[in-house]
């Protein structure tokens, strides 16, 4: 098994994250602490629980959005 490779600053994290292919869940009742982060985070994936009137509701998955490449003008 290989070591990976330090993250040396934000700019390394970002990359990490960017290039991630392993899928990174995040279970929560609401997604809303980290909206957006699906735009930074590839393979992000929100997982959403909740409790109504005391009844559990299955979890719900938002569904991937395809992006184009952000390109710099």
């Amino acid at each position: 098994m290989t070591t990976p490779a330090k993250l040396r600053g934000v700019s390394d994290l970002r990359e990490f994250f960017r290039t991630n292919q392993r899928p990174i869940y995040f279970v929560s009742p609401t997604a809303f602490n980290l909206l957006g982060i699906d735009r930074w985070v590839r393979e992000f994936r929100y997982v959403c629980h909740c409790h109504f009137a005391g009844t559990p509701v299955l979890p719900l998955q938002a569904q991937p959005v395809r992006r184009e490449p952000f390109k710099l003008a």
